[in-house]
């Protein structure tokens, strides 16, 4: 059995789980391509279409809408002043927090012990 090296630790890796390292990132790289390609053809069909909802003879239906999202500093402007206290809170900035730590010469540490591990473990390309 043929073992290879990571670059970043030594830990080692079999022929096989390298196969399955190098077919997913083959993989990756055609699930970027199509998106490539869905963004093209989504793009015709903003374009051609515009706004609606439309028929379509051999296949399902399609909807073309504003893609909205929600704007905390727009309904600060719209909201009345008393539903806007009710439903305002106080949260920590991730990117604030980071930037302060390194300002103030704090350890990146600090940041770390306010991570916590949530769902599955990433696997992606190191660059």
């Amino acid at each position: 059995m043929t073992q290879t090296t990571s670059a970043t630790d030594g830990t080692p890796m079999t022929a096989q789980v390298e196969q399955t390292w190098l077919k997913l990132v083959a993989v990756k790289e055609q699930i970027a391509e199509l998106e490539k390609v869905e963004e093209e053809l989504a793009q015709q069909l903003r374009t051609t279409l515009g706004r609606g909802t439309y028929t379509c003879a051999d296949g399902p239906p399609l909807t073309i809408f504003a893609t909205r999202r929600f704007d905390p500093a727009l309904a600060a402007k719209v909201l009345p002043p008393a539903l806007l206290e009710s439903v305002q809170r106080t949260v920590v900035d991730a990117k604030l927090l980071k930037a302060k730590l390194a300002e103030e010469g704090l350890p990146i540490e600090l940041y770390e012990l306010c991570q916590t591990e949530r769902g599955k473990d990433t696997v992606r390309e190191l660059k």
